[in-house]
């Protein structure tokens, strides 16, 4: 192994100065990819425009041409064949033949002036790539995520996502050199007020956590358990725009983090069970529909995309409790696989004074149907709390952890019911089964 390797690997030096240069660290080239990029995305556009300029003029001439003048009938077959190629489909197909002709960032410049239906495309020109071209490629791109153009951040995202799918040998090293500035990029996108935008950004982390977990460190779980927050914090300066599946691509990095690489997250355990608490709110509902009111409280208390059924996503957040409470850590090769729940038994409190505050407010409140879908990952995080005999109380146990973490002070005597109920249940179904 060369001396630059043992450094990555052993965490010595920063992934971001990581580059093979013999035996020596060597500061990766800036600029250069993105300037050819930009230029290129010009070459895109006129090659795609000569190719389905050719296949127009070809559609036209390679018609039969028996007489010198033609009859009205070779005129409406030859507008007939001209103008398919300004249909959808065959516009389609001209532009995925275009990337199957290209080379190198032309095939990149194409795909971000082109709608998406060339991801396939895009895909199968990413696997012919070397490390080389692929490392160009992604760092190209990483500008483009933060350009002022949504439709051109959102195809750059798109982009970095088929990239980060596509095996390409050497392109780990890759990743982790650029991990730190793409998920600062990817950031600053999520935080756009284009719901495309935030989309896409939310599918490159999950495109990260799901088929790139291996090159994920400490510092990016950081980064991207901020980016998450963020992107359920409300906003009420944004218009509503309900977008259902955005729940879950927030919240599948995280069930991806517990579950792949849960040797990291003991440091930001506050941060991790901050992040599940906040999902709560995003199942409350109005009480009274036509309420102006309360529509008011659920504009200021969620963010603008949050849609009208929450059964599934309350069953997902459920699975992502469950995995969290039983998550073991390996502390090294041949150890014992070790729980996580001494040290996140002194945090999760907050998970479930969180839900007690959400099923007791007045005006925003859960439905039976929600609540019972979250049962499983709520009693989870009941046995993580009073494993060992801790949280006792007499003979009630759970029913003191939650004043320091603030039960009571949002609904009062409602959160206090809520959360008696909840240990109540759970101390039943402990014994009884919990079907």
């Amino acid at each position: 192994m060369s001396q630059t390797a043992r450094l990555y690997d052993s965490g010595e030096t920063s992934p971001d100065l990581y580059q093979e240069g013999g035996d020596e660290l060597v500061r990766p080239k800036s600029g250069g990819g993105r300037k050819k990029l930009f230029w290129t995305i010009g070459a895109g556009v006129a090659l795609l425009a000569i190719l389905g300029l050719g296949l127009g003029l070809g559609l036209g001439l390679g018609l039969p041409d028996k007489n010198k003048n033609e009859n009205s009938s070779g005129k409406d077959s030859r507008r007939t064949a001209v103008g398919s190629v300004s249909r959808p489909t065959t516009r389609s197909a001209l532009a995925a033949a275009a990337l199957e002709l290209s080379s190198g960032l032309d095939v990149l410049a194409a795909y971000i002036v082109l709608p998406c239906a060339l991801d396939q495309a895009m895909t199968n020109w990413a696997r012919r790539l070397d490390a080389s071209a692929y490392s160009e490629a992604l760092d190209s791109l990483i500008p483009l995520i933060q350009a002022a153009n949504d439709v051109e951040k959102t195809r750059a995202l798109r982009a970095v996502r088929i990239l980060l799918s596509v095996p390409v040998e050497g392109s780990g090293r890759v990743i982790a050199a650029a991990l730190p500035s793409l998920l600062l990029a990817v950031d600053s996108a999520s935080r756009s007020r284009s719901l495309d935008v935030l989309q896409a950004a939310l599918q490159v982390l999950n495109a990260l956590t799901s088929d790139r977990i291996g090159v994920v460190r400490g510092g990016d779980v950081a980064q991207i358990l901020s980016t998450l927050s963020a992107v359920i914090t409300p906003d009420s300066e944004k218009a509503a725009a309900p977008r259902p599946e955005l729940f879950a691509l927030a919240l599948a990095p995280v069930i991806a983090l517990v579950r792949q690489r849960p040797e990291l997250l003991p440091p930001f355990l506050p941060a991790l069970v901050g992040l599940l608490a906040g999902f709560f709110a995003l199942l409350q509902r109005p009480r009274l529909s036509g309420s102006a009111a309360a529509q008011a409280k659920a504009r200021a208390r969620q963010p603008y995309w949050v849609a009208g059924e929450a059964d599934s996503d309350a069953h997902l957040l459920a699975r992502a409790l469950t995995a969290l409470a039983t998550a073991k850590v390996k502390q090294g090769e041949g150890a014992e696989a070790k729980s996580l729940a001494a040290p996140l038994a002194k945090h999760a409190p907050a998970v479930l004074v969180a839900y007690a505050r959400s099923a007791s407010d007045a005006w925003m409140g859960l439905s039976p149907q929600v609540r019972k879908a979250l049962e499983q990952g709520l009693f989870s995080v009941c046995d993580i709390v009073t494993a060992g005999g801790r949280a006792d109380g007499r003979g009630r146990e759970g029913e003191g952890v939650g004043v320091p973490f603030g039960l009571g002070e949002g609904n009062g005597e409602a959160e206090w019911e809520v959360w008696r109920r909840l240990w109540t249940t759970w101390s039943q179904k402990r014994y009884t089964g919990r079907g």
